[in-house]
C-alpha cells in the first residue's frame, strides 16, 4: 500500500516555519538570530534541563540559513523515502533518536551552552534506509548492490571521522557554530537498531505478519 508523506512534510514544514518566525522576530526586535526568543525557547539548554520539551524541540531549530538548507534537505529526502515503508517505525526512530541524542548531549557534553539541529536525527534516518536497502538487497541476493551500499556506509563513516578529528561539519559551514560528531555517532547507531528490528508485512489479502526483511506494503 502507498504511503504520501504525509509525517515527512509536516516536519519539514514545521522546522521551516520555525526558522521564518525567528527571522521575523529577530527582524522586529533588532537582535540576533542567535538569540531570538523562540529558538533560544526550543533549543536544548544544560541550563534548563528540567523543560523537557527542548529534547525534542532543540533538533527543529538552526543557528543559520546554511545550517537550515543541509538538514532539511537531508532530512526531507531521508524521511520521504523511508515513510512509505512504514509511518510508525519512522516515527518512532525520530521519537527513540531525538530523545538519545539530547540525553547524550546533555549526559557527555555537559559543557555546552545550546544544541541545536537536524542533523544528528538525518544520520538515524540515513543508517536506518542504508540497513534497510542492504537487508533487501541480502534476500534477493543483489551482492552487487551490497557492494554499492556499503560503499555508501563507508563515505558515511569517514564523514564522522573527519569531524571527530578537525571538529568542522563536512556540508555546512560551521564557522558560527561548533559541529557536533557525537550527535551524528548517537543517531547512527539508533538508526541502524531500527533498520535491524522486524518489519510488518502486508499480504495480498490484506493481512499482516512479521518479518525480518522483506517490506511488501
Amino acid at each position: 500500500m502507498h504511503r504520501s508523506p504525509v509525517l515527512s512534510v509536516s516536519l519539514t514544514a514545521l522546522t521551516l516555519a520555525i526558522f521564518a518566525s525567528s527571522l521575523l522576530t529577530s527582524s522586529l526586535l533588532t537582535s540576533s538570530l542567535l538569540t531570538s526568543s523562540l529558538q533560544a525557547f526550543l533549543q536544548l539548554d544544560p541550563s534548563r534541563s528540567t523543560e523537557l520539551w527542548r529534547i525534542f524541540t532543540c533538533h527543529f531549530t538552526h543557528w543559520d540559513i546554511q545550517h537550515l538548507f543541509w538538514d532539511v534537505i537531508m532530512f526531507g529526502s531521508l524521511a520521504a523515502a523511508l515513510e512509505p515503508l512504514g509511518r510508525h517505525r519512522l516515527a518512532a526512530c525520530l521519537a527513540g533518536s531525538a530523545i538519545m541524542i539530547s540525553c547524550a548531549t546533555l549526559v557527555l557534553r555537559p559543557e555546552i551552552s545550546s544544541y541545536r539541529g537536524l542533523s544528528g536525527i538525518d544520520a538515524a534516518l540515513f543508517t536506518m534506509l542504508l540497513g534497510t536497502w542492504i537487508r533487501d538487497a541480502a534476500h534477493a541476493q543483489r551482492w552487487d548492490r551490497i557492494s554499492a551500499l556499503a560503499t555508501l556506509g563507508a563515505g558515511f563513516v569517514a564523514k564522522i571521522a573527519y569531524e571527530l578529528e578537525t571538529g568542522r561539519a563536512v556540508f555546512a559551514d560551521s564557522s558560527t557554530f561548533a559541529s557536533m560528531p557525537l550527535a551524528h555517532i548517537v543517531g547512527a547507531a539508533v538508526g541502524a537498531a531500527f533498520a535491524m528490528l522486524p518489519r510488518r508485512v502486508t499480504t495480498p489479502h490484506g493481512a499482516t505478519k512479521r518479518h525480518a526483511t522483506r517490506i511488501c506494503d
